[in-house]
């Protein structure tokens, strides 16, 4: 796993025990950002300073180490990122991973050290690139690689192409 410091994004993530196919090693990778492609886990403070607009609050994090690794005697490793944003709020960022679990704990301690109060919250979100365009074979499996959405009570999930979305916003 790799994490961008910039707003500690999570932009690599593979599956060490899950492989590419049966006679390769290389584990499939679930999250990147690279020129081709972009799949990555983001996490932002967002903020109102006024009625109708909002802000992200940017934290640029900084670690004690540049490499982590989950030793054979532990059974979780705790990455810990701290800053300070634009606003004045001291952020510590935390991952905790555990022995065997592909699932990430993320938490946050934020303490307001600036003399204005901060409203805002917590933005997650899976952010895509447009897919690459694949060549279809009478063996492959198609899959749907796109935006979705649902309006309790309305209707269920509604899939929209991405060309769709580069001609209005959803």
């Amino acid at each position: 796993m790799k994490i961008d410091l910039n707003q500690g994004e999570i932009v690599q993530a593979s599956l060490l025990n899950y492989p590419v196919d049966m006679h390769e090693k290389t584990p499939i990778e679930i999250l990147s950002r690279n020129s081709m492609h972009q799949f990555v886990a983001k996490s932002q403070l967002v903020y109102s300073n006024s009625a109708t607009e909002l802000k992200i609050d940017n934290v640029n994090y900084q670690t004690t180490k540049t490499n982590y690794e989950l030793f054979d005697k532990d059974n979780q490793l705790i990455v810990q990122l701290t800053g300070t944003s634009d606003t004045g709020l001291k952020v510590v960022k935390t991952f905790k991973i555990l022995r065997g679990s592909y699932l990430i704990d993320i938490s946050y301690n934020i303490t307001n050290t600036s003399n204005k109060d901060w409203k805002g919250y917590l933005n997650t979100q899976l952010v895509q690139s447009s897919p690459l365009s694949s060549q279809g074979g009478v063996f492959k499996i198609g899959t749907y690689s796109g935006p979705s959405y649902s309006v309790p009570g309305v209707h269920k999930y509604k899939k929209y192409s991405f060309d769709s979305m580069e001609k209005s916003n959803l």
